[in-house]
């Protein structure tokens, strides 16, 4: 990945496949209302997997006239669609083209308060470059800096084929931590998180105003396609109806709620294998931890990430096979422990 800051302009041209494991998408985001397509929530990620906060330094600090332009050359497409270079044009036209028109709808019925503002400013492709321009005003949004953010694995979110599984695994993702808890949804939010509201509020098809269909169609199929592609997640069965997955909150007879039954495996969750101080660290460990982030065997915790940085010079002097893309990982884990924190 190069970045280009020539007349006041930032560009970040991804020249290589995107290896990076997870992609992070902001609270706001996650609830956002918005219907995509799966092709479009792949270009979306193939954008946030692409985007750091260290790239918008200089727009933050009006060394650059806009915010970063981002470029995706035909190797990179090739590989995050599965698709041959013939085919990217056919692929992506209209999933660009209807991109270029979302809005995402961010609100607060506490507060009574809504915003509405463009994705992105404009999506180009020609001569094997896809072409991004964000719209600035959602920065915070793209770089998950604010109210936490869903840590999303690309690869299995990729094999997701339904838009709808592709919003439940979202979603399901921001609370994998053993002191986060998703609530129940109410039905009426679950019509707007699925994307099935017009821009007036109303639903787009008046059948998922049954609930019966709005799981049929949408929910039961979203957590089979779910529970097959990511084994790092388990579903329960509700004890007292056998729902799979899921459990009706009812005010009598009437459903007002529905809850997931999920659970993530602990090794998903960041965790230390043992209590070390900081200074007990050595170049070993750090080594360890570079093996650990490559196959995703375990997310190491923060002062292992920070060791791990310490010596990445040194790890590169000795021979040790150190990618861009791990480093990038290792400065955004860090990143991630610190908002946390």
């Amino acid at each position: 990945m190069r970045i280009s800051t020539e007349n006041k302009l930032s560009e970040i041209n991804t020249i290589e496949n995107v290896n990076q494991s997870f992609f992070k998408k902001s609270h706001q985001l996650v609830f956002s209302q918005i219907g995509l397509s799966p092709v479009e929530h792949d270009i979306f990620a193939l954008f946030l997997t692409s985007i750091h906060k260290d790239q918008w330094v200089d727009f933050v600090n009006d060394k650059t006239v806009r915010a970063p332009i981002y470029r995706f050359q035909a190797e990179v497409l090739t590989g995050w669609f599965n698709i041959d270079r013939k085919e990217i044009y056919a692929t992506l036209y209209k999933p660009c083209l209807r991109l270029t028109k979302k809005t995402i709808g961010i609100k607060d019925d506490k507060k009574k308060h809504f915003n509405f503002l463009a994705m992105f400013k404009q999506i180009s492709y020609a001569d094997g470059v896809l072409t991004i321009a964000p719209n600035e005003f959602l920065m915070a949004e793209y770089l998950g800096v604010s109210k936490g953010h869903s840590q999303i694995p690309q690869k299995n979110f990729r094999k997701l084929k339904s838009e709808h599984a592709k919003r439940l695994y979202t979603m399901l993702c921001r609370f994998k931590g053993e002191s986060t808890r998703l609530n129940a949804q109410t039905i009426k939010d679950l019509h707007g998180f699925f994307g099935l509201l017009d821009e007036k509020g109303n639903l787009k098809k008046k059948s998922y105003e049954s609930v019966g269909i709005l799981v049929s169609r949408i929910i039961k199929p979203s957590i089979e396609e779910i529970n097959k592609t990511d084994e790092n997640i388990t579903f329960d069965v509700d004890e007292k109806a056998g729902s799979f997955g899921y459990a009706f909150k009812k005010n009598g007879r009437k459903v007002e709620a529905i809850e997931f039954l999920f659970r993530w495996k602990k090794n998903e969750i960041s965790k230390p294998k043992e209590t070390r101080h900081p200074s007990e660290l050595t170049f070993d460990d750090a080594k360890v931890t570079l093996k650990e982030i490559k196959t995703r065997s375990r997310l190491p915790n923060f002062d292992e990430l920070v060791n791990l940085q310490k010596h990445i010079k040194e790890m590169i002097f000795t021979g040790s096979e150190v990618t861009e893309e791990n480093i990038i990982t290792v400065k955004s884990l860090i990143a991630a422990d610190k908002e946390i924190m």
